[in-house]
């Protein structure tokens, strides 16, 4: 019972919390790519490759 409590305690069975850091997380990658093509676009290293 006590590894229940810990997982508990580290907010790892809150599923609306473990959402919303999926979320954050993603967005945060998503914003660092973002910049990377920004400042790779501002170097002039264009990439012309279809990423999807």
């Amino acid at each position: 019972m006590d590894d229940w409590r810990k997982f508990k305690e580290a907010r790892l069975l809150d599923d609306a919390i473990m959402k919303r850091e999926d979320h954050e997380s993603a967005l945060d990658e998503v914003l660092r790519l973002q910049t990377g093509a920004r400042e790779g676009i501002n170097k002039g290293n264009i990439c012309t490759a279809n990423i999807m």
